[in-house]
């Protein structure tokens, strides 16, 4: 387990840089992460790295700022599951993603309550048919596209978000409400 609480973390190549060997735990909280190359980086270990033979991790992230990096927040499950909820925090200011949730192998689910992603190249961006982004009472705006999904990528959303329409012509882009 990992746990980072009420820190300033700028000025690396990643941020923050969670790569574990078998399942485990990440906890950020009251931390403001900028300045860097990427501000946040789940991706378990890859297969043979791992004494189990499989990597994964359950996150939580609460009252975080991940602010003015090239990229926000990555969580890759393309070597083990991922399940991470992210609760009063901000995401914005970010030159590429603000949130990317992608897999080609293994679940990624990110709950995102009461966040904001703003002013980032693509606010939340869901990659692969295994990763799926839910969104409840959160603002998304000012992003060059507020929300994108590729390779069957889901985004759900509670009705409950503030979401600024996207670029005029943008398409391909279904939320999916949770009943």
């Amino acid at each position: 387990m990992l746990r980072i609480q009420n820190c300033n973390i700028f000025g690396f190549q990643t941020g923050v840089l969670f790569r574990p060997l078998a399942v485990a735990k990440l906890f950020i909280e009251n931390t403001t992460i900028s300045e860097n190359d990427t501000g946040i980086t789940i991706v378990p270990a890859p297969f043979g790295m791992s004494p189990t033979g499989r990597g994964g991790a359950d996150v939580s992230v609460n009252k975080i700022r991940v602010q003015n990096n090239t990229a926000g927040i990555l969580v890759d499950g393309g070597f083990g599951h991922i399940k991470m909820a992210m609760q009063d925090s901000e995401v914005s200011g970010n030159t590429k993603n603000g949130i990317h949730a992608k897999t080609t192998n293994h679940p990624v689910r990110v709950t995102a309550d009461r966040i904001m992603s703003v002013n980032n190249d693509v606010g939340i961006l869901s990659e692969g048919a295994r990763a799926r982004v839910t969104l409840n009472y959160s603002m998304i705006t000012g992003n060059r596209a507020n929300l994108a999904k590729i390779s069957r990528g889901a985004l759900e959303s509670y009705k409950t978000n503030s979401i600024d329409d996207d670029t005029p012509g943008e398409t391909g882009l279904l939320i999916v409400p949770i009943h």
